[in-house]
């Protein structure tokens, strides 16, 4: 799964990715002055037959999303970028085992936090 973000004051969701076989699904979701919740929320809806999650949003709520799903398996060099900001253009990688409606906190490992340009 990839969360990226960029500064705005609505929230806006869209969803692509990738399912077994080659196979590639969009669904695309809009969602007005939400927040952590209302992002974690999409994403618990995807489907079990999609693999690979691209989420793509605007602030607020990215990071308090990233730092809610980040467990403490997680990179901890990357958990405390991510920790420190969420800046435009940046994205975090984190990896879940189990299927998207069981994603709550804690639960998926933060592998890298990258900003493109400081």
């Amino acid at each position: 799964m990839l969360i990226g973000g960029a500064d705005s004051t609505d929230l806006h969701v869209g969803v692509s990715a990738v399912g077994g076989e080659g196979t590639h699904s969009e669904v695309g979701i809009r969602v007005v002055r939400g927040g952590a919740t209302s992002m974690l929320s999409v994403i618990n809806h995807v489907p079990e037959t999609v693999g690979t999650l691209l989420v793509i949003t605007h602030m607020p709520g990215v990071q308090a999303l990233a730092l809610r799903l980040a467990s403490r398996d997680s990179d901890q060099d990357a958990y405390m970028d991510l920790a420190s900001g969420f800046p435009t253009s940046s994205f975090a990688v984190l990896e879940h085992s189990s299927h998207w409606a069981t994603l709550d906190g804690q639960d998926a490992e933060l592998k890298n936090f990258v900003v493109p340009r400081p």
